[in-house]
């Protein structure tokens, strides 16, 4: 699979400039045939795998601005939408991606397998209404044509129309899933020893960071939206499901053979439908002793029980990033 990532980052604005959201999408080929797609990933990617995040100074003076004491597991950062740090000497720059959303709706549909059943036991018959118990005859009818050999000797015949059943096909949902996902860039800084983090303003955001979904600690009580890495991202649909279509009856053909083979004719196929035929050849009573038996199975089809699903996109794994008021 193919994949392309565009970013549309605002490199080298000034502080002044606001908070602006930069703009990544990732396009590929979605598989088809299932109800969750996975976008591309490079291959040496382990997927829910913590994310690497950068520690900042262990003795950073945050006291100006925060009482925290920081649990084992979160650092300070200071977050922008812009793409540069408060400075390039004092702070690790870092991108992460957040607002992740599929870019393309969910087309539901469905694929089928197995086949409609046309066999089973049915009653030949013969004598002058077909109603002679004594010529009563048995045989499995199936879903291949075959020579049933009946030996009646009889010039009436007739076979009724074949069982029907769909109890082996079955249905399975599948989607076309959305072509991609979009997302914004944002920014972290990860300040050094030597940052002024108490000092940062305007367009920066004081924050702390951990791995995975955390509550956030007091005084920085403001959870950012999820927040995680292009690697692993997944696309998925829901609200899709199938269901068989009324399958079409069974049916069959019989022609008649005067001998035990299937070998000679003595008149025209017609349809199994529980009708007696009477044959005669030059006028005179023709003589049954087999018929070919010619069944016709109809294709099961599915149908999907909506048109379109819900898309969504998901992270493989995240950070947790909580902020000042």
């Amino acid at each position: 699979m193919r994949r392309r990532i565009v970013f549309a980052l605002l490199v080298g604005l000034s502080i002044a400039g606001g908070f602006i959201a930069c703009g990544l999408d990732e396009h590929g080929e979605a598989s088809d045939g299932g109800i969750d797609a996975t976008i591309d990933a490079p291959s040496d990617v382990v997927i829910d795998a913590p994310i690497d995040v950068p520690q900042a100074c262990k003795t950073l003076d945050a006291t100006a601005c925060s009482d925290a004491n920081l649990p084992d597991g979160w650092t300070y950062t200071v977050v922008t939408r812009n793409s540069i740090c408060p400075t390039t000497v004092d702070y690790q720059m870092n991108t992460y991606l957040t607002e992740l959303a599929p870019s393309g709706g969910c087309t539901c549909g469905c694929t089928t397998s197995g086949k409609v059943d046309c066999s089973g036991t049915l009653e030949a018959g013969s004598g002058s209404n077909c109603d002679d118990s004594s010529k009563w005859f048995l045989f499995d009818a199936g879903n291949d044509a075959a020579c049933v050999t009946t030996n009646w000797g009889d010039p009436h015949y007739g076979v009724p129309s074949p069982p029907s059943s769909a109890a082996g096909v079955t249905c399975d949902a599948s989607v076309l899933t959305p072509s991609g996902w979009d997302a914004s860039a944002v920014t972290t800084c990860t300040p050094q020893c030597t940052a002024d983090y108490c000092a940062v303003g305007n367009t920066f955001k004081r924050c702390i960071i951990s791995n995975g979904d955390q509550a956030c600690i007091a005084p920085f009580t403001q959870k950012q939206l999820p927040i995680g890495v292009d690697a692993g991202i997944t696309t998925s649909c829901t609200g899709c499901g199938c269901g068989i279509n009324p399958i079409a009856q069974c049916t069959a053909t019989i022609q008649p053979f005067s001998d035990p083979s299937c070998a000679t004719a003595i008149d025209a196929a017609s349809p199994a439908n529980g009708t007696c035929y009477d044959t005669k050849v030059g006028g005179a009573p023709g003589q049954v002793k087999s018929f070919f038996y010619n069944p016709t199975v109809p294709t099961a089809t599915c149908s999907p029980s909506a048109i379109t699903g819900t898309a969504s996109a998901q992270f493989a794994s995240t950070v947790t990033v909580c902020c000042l008021p």
